[in-house]
């Protein structure tokens, strides 16, 4: 699981224990890299983006996993800055992370449904770029904080799509 979210306890962590606790009652093993907590610098911008940082303590865990989790808040209309540094240095990673992986989407914000849009276009073309499967999302919207994300059905909704990880 590759989080984005500066927060801790607010409520992309509440979807990211959800999904945890359910893949990991139906046997699957979960590592989890909360992207804002590490130093992990952007691309360099010499087609190569080979940086010394926190990044390669993830990469050899996101080449073999079969399942990959992205988790953000929304920021303005898309996933944080944090998430997208991440994800932009899978440049470096070229063919090692193309096809044959399961992807699920995890999001949350004050705003609407609509306020969501540039996140799955986003996340859409990269799946389909890197030949991956979207297996599921859970799209919080109008959930500002915790409070209102537990009036909610979405972490259940996270729970059960975690519990479907590897079937």
């Amino acid at each position: 699981i590759l989080t984005g979210s500066p927060v801790k306890k607010g409520t992309t962590d509440a979807l990211v224990e959800h999904f945890a606790y359910g893949a990991q009652a139906t046997g699957n093993k979960v590592e989890r890299f909360d992207t804002a907590f590490m130093h992990i610098t952007p691309c360099d911008g010499v087609r190569e983006c080979k940086v010394e940082d926190d990044m390669t303590k993830i990469t050899k865990s996101l080449v073999e996993a079969d399942v990959l989790v992205f988790a953000t808040p929304i920021y303005y209309f898309t996933m944080s800055g944090q998430l997208k540094i991440a994800i932009d240095r899978f440049f470096n990673l070229g063919e090692t992370m193309k096809g044959k992986k399961k992807v699920y989407v995890l999001a949350a914000g004050g705003g609407p449904a609509e306020a969501m849009v540039g996140l799955t276009v986003t996340m859409d073309g990269i799946i389909k770029y890197m030949g991956w499967e979207k297996a599921g999302e859970v799209l919080a919207g109008n959930c500002p904080d915790p409070g209102a994300l537990a009036k909610t059905e979405y972490c259940m909704q996270a729970y059960n799509m975690g519990q479907k990880v590897g079937m």
